[in-house]
């Protein structure tokens, strides 16, 4: 693989994966918080986690999503498509 492809690969997770997880994040905080569905249906928790700040809502959607690729292999087998389609 040219070391040119390896880097659009590298900079399209580095920049696009957050900017795709800003709409996730916000809408889990507004619902979280604003429509206090923390507060109705998991009144059960602590009250600090009632209303949780947005980029601790954008740090959970990334750490699921990163966790979630890596478990399932979807990153190992999208670079095994491209040396592929290379040969």
């Amino acid at each position: 693989m040219e070391k040119s492809s390896c880097l659009v690969i590298v900079l399209i997770v580095i920049f696009g994966v957050p900017i795709l997880a800003l709409l996730p994040a916000l809408c889990l905080w507004f619902s979280w918080t604003y429509m206090q569905i923390g507060t109705t249906y998991f009144s059960f928790l602590p009250v600090q986690f009632h209303s949780v700040p947005f980029w601790d809502c954008f740090l959970l959607i990334m750490a699921f999503g990163t966790i979630g690729n890596v478990v399932s292999g979807s990153y190992g087998r999208a670079l095994q498509s491209v040396n592929k389609k290379e040969k």
